[in-house]
């Protein structure tokens, strides 16, 4: 649970990594974050280290990709499955 709600700036960065993931089922890059919103690399690394430290992410790797929502709920649309296109297996 987040210890503290994110400042304006941080919850505009935080609302775009939640419709990003809605779309395209990928947290975005640092990159893709700035030239959404105008800024430098640094100015997003700047909120996004608020935003871990406030308890609204996490990010356990290396990754370009790779920042967890911890404080956010996301709902993503997956493909529908139809079932006369799956081969069922023989059992033995």
């Amino acid at each position: 649970m987040p210890l503290y709600p994110p400042t304006p700036k941080q919850q505009e960065v935080l609302d775009y990594i939640v419709q990003h993931l809605e779309k395209r089922h990928c947290s975005p890059t640092v990159a893709e974050m700035a030239a959404h919103f105008g800024l430098n690399t640094n100015s997003i690394q700047t909120r996004l280290r608020g935003l871990e430290r406030r308890g609204w992410l996490k990010k356990p790797g290396l990754g370009n990709r790779g920042y967890l929502l911890l404080g956010a709920t996301v709902t993503v649309k997956l493909p529908k499955c139809k079932a006369d296109e799956i081969e069922r297996m023989p059992r033995q």
